[in-house]
């Protein structure tokens, strides 16, 4: 899990569209699947919403992981600003455009998420003083772990999550900081 100071660290040293790619993984807890098969068409700038209606595993493109999956997924105005503007800059801005597509392959494929992993975001994380090893699934834990910390119940958690039930947020998702256990202890050890 990536704390608060770790992740702006890391989106400070990634560039475009890693950084959009990153923020967008860590905001939404989209599984990488989900997230390089984002077409422009999926995301509704209007009610600040994202769709995923398919997904890419080894360049493959296939169906979501599980029927939960194809939920609406919230994209706050800070996401869609962030795709906004990845819009305006990027080469392919079609409906049917992928969001993150690869310029080797002249946009029609994506990224591979290995690769990206691997010559991106690792050097970035190394910049950002990130020890810890990190692939696409420590973001969506982490927004997972962010959310129950600031106080959000479980079944909030499990849809954000869009997890098919709460025992999967609970037992495999869920990580509890050390910050939160700390403010816990305080406040116990407040009415002695």
């Amino acid at each position: 899990m990536l704390t608060n100071a770790e992740t702006t660290a890391l989106l400070g040293e990634l560039g475009e569209p890693a950084r959009t790619a990153v923020f967008v993984a860590l905001a939404t807890g989209l599984r990488v699947s989900e997230l390089l098969a984002l077409q422009w068409q999926d995301i509704d700038f209007s009610n600040n919403t994202l769709t995923p209606v398919r997904g890419i595993v080894d360049n493959h493109v296939g169906g979501l992981k599980t029927a939960s999956s194809a939920a609406s997924v919230p994209a706050s105005q800070e996401v869609t600003d962030a795709l906004a503007q990845w819009r305006k800059r990027t080469l392919y801005k079609e409906p049917i455009d992928w969001i993150f597509p690869s310029p080797k392959m002249g946009g029609k494929q994506t990224y591979w998420q290995d690769s990206l992993m691997r010559k991106v975001v690792w050097p970035a994380a190394k910049r950002a003083g990130i020890t810890e090893r990190i692939g696409w699934h420590t973001f969506r834990r982490s927004l997972a772990t962010l959310v129950i910390d600031v106080g959000a119940p479980v079944k909030l958690t499990q849809e954000i999550m869009r997890h098919a039930n709460s025992r999967v947020t609970l037992e495999l998702y869920q990580q509890v900081s050390m910050t939160a256990k700390q403010a816990l202890q305080a406040r116990v050890v407040a009415v002695w």
